[in-house]
């Protein structure tokens, strides 16, 4: 509760429902600074949660962004601008909140360079300013797709001929 602000202890009872049916109890409510200093959050203390859980409909809700799940990573893009405001990674089946200041120190499974042509393929080949306007954490300047060099390519038209032929074949 060490990053909770504006504490508040609930006086009547509340609670919340999880995924296994049961519902827990809420103790209190207060405000995070989640995706930076000047954003804050409402959150809902709950003790017996063992981690923090985020709501991804409060957040884009609240936030007015886009959040972008891959097997990976996690990005939260803000909707008027398209910049990144936020990003997790992927771990053990669960996907993790990171903090600028505290980046995890979990080495990646794949190379970035992948996951840009991964990317770059399941978003139907697109331009590298319009790859980047979509996710401007890859960079696409580096994707070498030998599909889009080939469907990109062009013969000479064959030169004019004055002979004929008398039959086929």
């Amino acid at each position: 509760m060490t990053s909770l602000h504006h504490f508040e202890k609930i006086t009547t009872p509340t609670h919340i429902s999880v995924a296994n049916g049961k519902h827990v109890p809420v103790e209190g409510k207060g405000k995070i600074k989640l995706l930076s200093e000047n954003i804050k959050s409402l959150v809902l203390y709950v003790p017996s949660f063992p981690f923090q859980l985020l709501s991804i409909g409060k957040v884009t809700k609240t936030l007015n962004c886009r959040v972008i799940f891959d097997s990976h990573r996690i990005l939260f893009q803000d909707r008027a601008t398209e910049r990144m405001i936020g990003e997790g990674f992927f771990f053990q089946g669960l996907y993790y909140f990171s903090n600028d200041s505290k980046r995890p120190q979990i080495s990646a499974l794949s190379s970035l360079s992948q996951d840009q042509v991964l990317w770059h393929q399941r978003l139907a080949h697109p331009s590298e300013n319009v790859l980047t306007k979509l996710m401007p954490s890859l960079d696409a300047r580096n994707i070498t797709c030998d599909t889009c060099h080939l469907s990109k390519s062009t013969r000479l038209p064959f030169s004019p001929s004055m002979s004929r032929a008398n039959e086929m074949f």
